[in-house]
């Protein structure tokens, strides 16, 4: 989600997540590409919602993406 403050700059949230134990990237990976991104555009990463655990049933681990969309 990006919220235009001007039109040079914006302001986002990110979301970030880990699906499985045998996934190749961390989400401290996926937000370190995220911020690369950000940088290029004039995107200033304000919020970050992750799901990192993969040991939880399944309703309870996406709740960083249900606060994420709720914005």
């Amino acid at each position: 989600m990006v919220l235009e403050t001007d039109q040079t700059s914006y302001r986002a949230a990110q979301y970030v997540r880990m699906s499985t134990e045998h996934q190749q990237y961390s989400t401290n990976n996926q937000a370190d590409k995220i911020a690369e991104y950000a940088q290029r555009r004039n995107i200033e990463i304000v919020r970050t919602y992750a799901d990192e655990g993969t040991a939880v049933p399944c309703s309870l681990r996406q709740a960083g993406f249900c606060l994420f969309v709720q914005l």
